[in-house]
């Protein structure tokens, strides 16, 4: 070995080790990667920077030919946990930034006062409703974790909070966060780098159409609803929660409500 740098950058660490490989006669290039003397070896793929950092990783192994038998190999060092402890890094808080994004959503209420179903003067169902700006707060996560609580994320992943949570101090109301994970990227043995998002929705991610139809339920099956000569109605009708249609066509609908994702308990997702 030649020269070695080694550079701590507060959250990463990176180092260099040059070596100078002399074969007897001429060698292919690849053969240099594997060379060894006098008990120094160049490092293999993944291999630790010393027993002191070994986190510090071999992340690139690079040959430049100087003559048909003499090769300058580099390797370069990348650690992203700046030479903490497995322990240490999965006993840390969480890194938590916070960013906003702005989603236009269909809306089927207008709130006015007092409040009342967005439809035409005709009292009809939009074919496709008026859409508002609404403000997601986002909380995106970095997080070292043990392969149990990796487990965990995966678990949750794609999934809204089933529970009130606290996230930063302030409760959260079931079924108002959505998890997001990005992915992981192992860092020990036994320890991984979590990168996951909550994406906060204050009015809660259930969508909840107006309950309006041409059919009503009747003894559990579905009917049209009649006009006043008795064929089919020509506008949507505003129903109960029950299926059956409401006593007058201006009566204000019910609402449904559906689920765009699971409810998930978060049963060891970490907040903090």
């Amino acid at each position: 070995m030649v020269s070695e740098t080694f550079k701590d950058a507060g959250r990463t660490a990176s180092a260099t080790r040059v070596f100078e490989c002399v074969a007897q006669g001429f060698a292919p290039a690849d053969e240099a990667l594997s060379a060894s003397a006098g008990g120094v070896e160049v490092p293999g793929d993944d291999d630790s920077f010393s027993a002191t950092r070994v986190n510090c990783r071999v992340t690139d192994r690079n040959v430049e030919r100087k003559t048909p038998s003499h090769f300058t190999v580099t390797i370069e060092y990348s650690d992203p946990t700046s030479g903490k402890t497995e322990k240490m890094l999965i006993g840390a808080d969480a890194g938590i930034d916070e960013s906003k994004e702005v989603m236009w959503v269909e809306y089927a209420m207008d709130e006015s006062d007092p409040p009342k179903p967005v439809r035409t003067a005709a009292g009809e169902p939009f074919e496709q409703g008026p859409q508002r700006p609404v403000s997601i707060k986002v909380f995106n996560y970095t997080k070292y974790v043990n392969a149990a609580t990796k487990a965990n994320l995966e678990a949750a992943d794609d999934t809204v909070n089933a529970g009130s949570i606290s996230i930063k101090g302030k409760t959260r109301l079931p079924d108002t966060c959505w998890l997001d994970v990005s992915g992981f990227e192992q860092v020990g043995a036994n320890t991984h780098k979590a990168t996951y998002q909550i994406k906060y929705n204050r009015r809660g991610w259930i969508d909840r159409p107006l309950h309006i139809g041409h059919y009503e339920l009747i003894d559990g099956k579905p009917q049209p609803i009649p006009d006043a000569l008795g064929g089919t109605i020509g506008k949507g009708w505003p129903l109960n929660e029950n299926g059956t249609r409401k006593t007058n066509i201006t009566d204000t609908p019910e609402t449904l409500l559906f689920r765009p994702f699971a409810a998930n308990a978060w049963s060891g997702v970490p907040l903090s």
